[in-house]
């Protein structure tokens, strides 16, 4: 009896000592308490900055004056009680100011120094990371929460506060097109649990503060750069992933790869938004089209490289037509290195190429669509064929890359 009475008193003691030791989730007001506790924190220690920097900039001011203009008393002034005082009130009144100044438009400065996007209705990853978001919503009773995107791999999401109540989740799409619903959710909890918690109003007002925010991606944005084209070279594909962690720009890459197990690991890595196989060197239009499948598994976007002649040219085109993740075309049409033979003088009709707007109509012709004009290419043979790369030099006169 005594051993079991044992064995009794210390079931119920370990069961006492787990729930002691289980962590109560903190009420509405202790959140609101610590977020509250939080900003003034931050603006303690902006005010702090601005006491230190101004103190400085007093006491090297009073310092030149006092070299070229006898001063009296000017330096023991600025360690005294009243002029302590005076650069703490100037101090304040620089930090109040600031402080104002940092919260207005506070949410679309954010947003738009994040490269952030709102949720297309119509794409399925989106909706799926809208209902998610809404499903944790509801479930935790989290304040109003806004959801949006980034064009990016380098990192997975973020929230902020709107400093109004509400808050933002940022999920890249990187991220959407790789993870299962299941790993997107863990994800967003993740996000959830700042938000819960108000840590995530430490970051909002350390960004508006501080600056935090700025990267390479904001100096570029006004330049509205389409894709970064082979940013380094094929051989050398690992160090897009450091490169990918500083740009929201799409990386662009492939031209110089070929055959499916040359993009593979490129596309596993997932820091490449574009590839750019050519068909001449790839393997054909089949080839191509299975590296396209690859990449539209990896929400990867096809550009053909393709410099080169009609038949080339015509034979990207094919694949762009029938690739849903085709999105632009490279082509050579009256470009500097084809002066006195033009791609359109090897065809019968150069209409099937007549571009609007940006636009080239899809070609309904047999085969490729195009018809040679095998009498320019007897002429052009009749000539001889010797093409070399242009040679091109730096101003230094060492070789440059063609």
């Amino acid at each position: 009896m005594s051993t079991s009475g044992e064995g009794e008193s210390d079931g119920k003691g370990t069961m006492a000592d787990r729930e002691m030791n289980t962590p109560l989730r903190r009420t509405l007001f202790e959140v609101e308490r610590e977020k509250r506790w939080r900003i003034w924190s931050l603006f303690a220690l902006l005010l702090g900055l601005a006491f230190v920097t101004l103190w400085v900039a007093c006491l090297i001011v009073l310092g030149i004056l006092r070299l070229t203009i006898p001063l009296v008393g000017g330096l023991s002034w600025l360690l005294s009680a009243p002029g302590v005082l005076t650069v703490l009130a100037a101090a304040l009144v620089f930090s109040l100011v600031y402080w104002s100044l940092a919260r207005v438009g506070a949410r679309e400065r954010l947003l738009r120094a994040l490269h952030c996007r709102p949720l297309d209705p119509g794409d399925r990853y989106h909706e799926r990371l809208a209902n998610i978001v809404e499903e944790m919503r509801i479930s935790t009773g989290a304040p109003r929460i806004e959801c949006v995107v980034v064009r990016t791999v380098g990192f997975n999401a973020f929230a902020f506060s709107d400093l109004h109540g509400g808050g933002v989740i940022g999920v890249t799409e990187g991220t959407l097109a790789r993870l299962s619903r299941q790993q997107l959710q863990a994800v967003v909890a993740h996000e959830f649990a700042h938000i819960l918690s108000g840590s995530y109003v430490t970051v909002t007002v350390s960004c508006l503060l501080f600056g935090i925010y700025s990267s390479l991606a904001d100096a570029l944005d006004e330049y509205d750069i389409f894709f970064f084209e082979e940013p380094v070279l094929a051989e050398h594909n690992e160090a897009l992933r450091e490169l990918a962690h500083h740009t929201t720009v799409p990386i662009a890459t492939g031209e110089r790869m070929f055959t499916r197990w040359g993009f593979k690991e490129l596309l596993a890595q997932g820091y490449a938004d574009i590839i750019q196989p050519d068909l001449s060197h790839a393997g054909g239009i089949w080839e191509v089209r299975k590296i396209a499948a690859m990449a539209e598994a990896y929400d990867v976007a096809l550009a053909p490289h393709c410099p080169l002649g009609p038949i080339a040219l015509a034979a990207s085109l094919q694949i762009d037509f029938c690739t849903p993740n085709a999105f632009i075309q490279e082509q050579s049409l009256g470009i500097h290195y084809n002066q006195g033979s033009d791609l359109l003088d090897y065809l019968e009709d150069p209409a099937v190429f007549q571009y609007a707007d940006g636009f080239v109509p899809r070609l309904t012709g047999p085969g490729l669509g195009i018809t040679i004009n095998e009498d320019k290419v007897r002429e052009m043979d009749a000539m001889g064929h010797r093409w070399r790369n242009p040679i091109w030099r730096n101003e230094d006169g060492s070789f440059a890359e063609w």
